[in-house]
């Protein structure tokens, strides 16, 4: 038998939680009937699932928790053509060993340096140039003083 709130306060009649993920269960008279919203995001957007009653809307929440957890409530996000690209994404990093999320952080991160002034990898050959030009040579302690010493002396 369902259960209806006394109470006249806004807010969650309940809050369902589980692998760290939280979803409200609202109290939603529809068309005078007793109903109750469920609450989540999925898909960058917040969305409301109706339930008729408080047990309803506590089963629905744990299937959520669930299908949250494991990635399937955004599974239906991405067209055939998006995920074939991010898979396709996914297995070129593989071999260099560096997450999606990484490589694209870093990417974007190394864009808004340029600011508009060229590309990466035109960046790259740029440092590698300027690079070669330093030539270090090795040199010992001993000597090192020597050219200093004689430096500040002049």
């Amino acid at each position: 038998m369902a259960r209806t709130p006394k109470r006249k306060q806004r807010g969650p009649v309940e809050i369902i939680e589980g692998k760290g993920i939280k979803i409200p269960v609202y109290y939603s008279p529809y068309r005078d009937t007793e109903s109750y919203l469920v609450a989540y995001y999925a898909e960058a957007k917040r969305k409301r699932e109706r339930a008729p009653s408080i047990e309803a809307a506590q089963k629905r929440a744990k299937e959520l928790i669930e299908e949250l957890s494991t990635g399937t409530a955004h599974v239906g996000t991405f067209t055939a053509k998006q995920t074939a690209i991010i898979n396709e994404a996914v297995e070129m990093l593989q071999p260099i060993d560096v997450p999606l999320t990484e490589a694209v952080r870093q990417f974007v991160d190394a864009r808004q340096q340029l600011a508009g002034q060229g590309t990466i990898a035109e960046a790259v050959r740029c440092f590698l140039e300027e690079h070669r030009k330093i030539q270090l040579t090795p040199i010992k302690l001993p000597d090192l003083v020597e050219k200093f010493l004689h430096n500040i002396r002049e």
